[in-house]
């Protein structure tokens, strides 16, 4: 494999021995793209990027929805504050029933809830029974189940990645969000 530059995939380390003349020497050493350690992080980058995903297409998605079944700017927004209450309501409760729980098995069953209600929705607007009550609760549990996805990632990375790569797994799990 070519990396591109060295530096990029270099952690600086502080050195063990503890004389005046080497205190501020470094040593720098590879982070290691295939050992077993990355293995857990790259699987929950790939969870939280396609989950990020799902959820920039439902919140494109459900306004258009709204869009067909209503001509009113504001029935139409109230979507957007349903997808974002969550944060305001929940985001305490979430932090402390994940710090309480298993964090992997919050995430599988959060998503898992989040695509059985993305489902129903799915069927119920192609039989024709979508209607504005329905798109808002579907924002409204969609929008609880990420912030609790979204609570239980950002907890999860430091027992999954070493202390010296946590700004490195940080890094780039914030860079998955921004781009999906």
């Amino acid at each position: 494999m070519i990396l591109p530059s060295k530096s990029l995939y270099m952690v600086k380390e502080r050195s063990m021995e503890t004389s005046p003349a080497t205190e501020n020497v470094t040593t720098e050493k590879p982070i290691l793209l295939n050992n077993s350690s990355n293995a857990n992080f790259w699987r929950i980058w790939s969870a939280n990027s396609f989950s990020n995903l799902g959820d920039g297409l439902y919140q494109i998605t459900l306004p258009l929805l709204a869009a067909q079944l209503t001509r009113s700017p504001s029935l139409i927004a109230l979507l957007g504050v349903m997808t974002s209450l969550p944060w305001l309501i929940f985001a305490l409760q979430a932090g402390s029933i994940v710090d309480r729980s298993d964090r992997r098995k919050v995430m599988l069953w959060v998503n898992g809830g989040r695509l059985v209600i993305l489902f129903c929705l799915t069927l119920a607007v192609m039989a024709g029974y979508a209607s504005l009550p329905m798109l808002y609760i579907a924002a409204l549990l969609l929008g609880i189940g990420e912030t609790f996805m979204d609570t239980a990632l950002t907890s999860i990375v430091p027992s999954v990645v070493s202390k010296e790569r946590l700004t490195w797994a940080n890094a780039r799990l914030t860079a998955a969000q921004t781009v999906t």
